[in-house]
């Protein structure tokens, strides 16, 4: 017989669940997180907040915004670092995306660009990345889970 109760939770359909993450991917995402709170908070809040930043050029200032707001999520993914793969995922994509179109050109013309090294050493973590994100977790969360166009239902419906 059916459940006639008005009040009852209504049908969703059916979740699939999670494929499991090993314990030392989540403590090594703990981890990387931390490193990008730490190091890039300490590196973009101390410049923003010195008071210079009005006399910076508005790329310069988009930038140090951005990377100073990555740290901030990367302190809520040291307590939720399967919530918050994507800022992970975004680490990787912008850094896959300006390896390829910024400095392996200057590599391949010869050309010399200053901190080059800098950003491709920083860059060359990402094979750490592809290593320690759980990839079919990710592909559960943003592929396989349905989407809920409408949102939890209201209560008292």
């Amino acid at each position: 017989m059916p459940d006639t109760n008005p009040h009852a939770e209504p049908q969703t359909p059916s979740r699939i669940a999670p494929p499991p993450v090993a314990p030392w991917r989540i403590w090594t995402l703990r981890f990387l997180f931390t490193l990008i709170a730490v190091i890039l908070g300490w590196q973009q809040w101390s410049s923003i907040l010195e008071g210079t930043a009005s006399d910076w050029p508005a790329w310069k200032g988009l930038g140090r915004s951005m990377l100073a707001i990555l740290s901030v999520l990367a302190l809520l993914g040291i307590f939720q670092p399967l919530k918050l793969l994507i800022v992970m995922v975004y680490e990787m994509a912008w850094k896959t995306l300006w390896l390829l179109i910024v400095a392996l050109p200057i590599y391949l013309d010869g050309r010399e660009m200053p901190t080059i090294m800098d950003v491709t050493l920083n860059a060359s973590g990402m094979v750490l990345l592809l290593v320690v994100i759980p990839w079919r977790y990710v592909w559960w969360q943003w592929v396989v889970q349905p989407v809920d166009p409408a949102g939890p239902a209201p209560a008292g419906g």
